[in-house]
C-alpha cells in the first residue's frame, strides 16, 4: 500500500462517525455516477453499432477496395499497343 493511501486511511480512522458517514454517502454516490455514465457510454455505442452496422466496412473490404485501385491505376500507366 503507498505511503498516500495509508495517510488517508489513517486520517479517515480520526474522522467522528458522522463525518465517515458523510464521506461514504459521497464515495457511494461518485461510485454510482461512475456507473450511469459507464452505462449510458455502453449503450450509445450499441445504437451506433446498430446504426451505422453497414456503413462502416472491414479492413478486408478496405484492403480489397484499394488493390483494385492499384489495379486500375497500374493499367493506365501500361502502354497501349
Amino acid at each position: 500500500m503507498s505511503a498516500v493511501l495509508e495517510e488517508i486511511i489513517e486520517k479517515i480512522h480520526l474522522l467522528p462517525f458522522g463525518e465517515k458517514l458523510k464521506l461514504r454517502e459521497i464515495l457511494n454516490n461518485e461510485d454510482q455516477d461512475l456507473e450511469n455514465e459507464r452505462q449510458r457510454r455502453l449503450e450509445f455505442s450499441k445504437s451506433l453499432m446498430g446504426k451505422y452496422r453497414d456503413s462502416f466496412s472491414s479492413v478486408d473490404e478496405f484492403i480489397a477496395r484499394k488493390r483494385e485501385d492499384i489495379e486500375i491505376e497500374d493499367k493506365g500507366w501500361q502502354p497501349t499497343k
